[in-house]
């Protein structure tokens, strides 16, 4: 497949839509983890999102100390 084809594909699994096949095949279950995996992966969206606009705002380093690499 080319990237045009992948752009339109409607039936990957995301790990909300995992989880919900999941919880779907257990009666039992309330829908608590199903909703803590949720937060969890909105969370790291935010820090993706987050990190990505430090590097384009060159926000990043600006303690003025030495990090671990030893460079400013």
């Amino acid at each position: 497949m080319d990237n045009a084809a992948d752009a339109q594909r409607t039936d990957l699994m995301t790990i909300t839509r995992y989880a919900l096949n999941e919880q779907s095949k257990h009666p039992e279950a309330c829908g608590d983890f199903t909703i803590l995996l949720n937060h969890i992966v909105l969370g790291c969206k935010f820090v993706c999102s987050a990190v990505s606009k430090a590097g384009l705002a060159k926000v990043i380093g600006l303690a003025g100390e030495t990090n671990v690499q030893s460079s400013l």
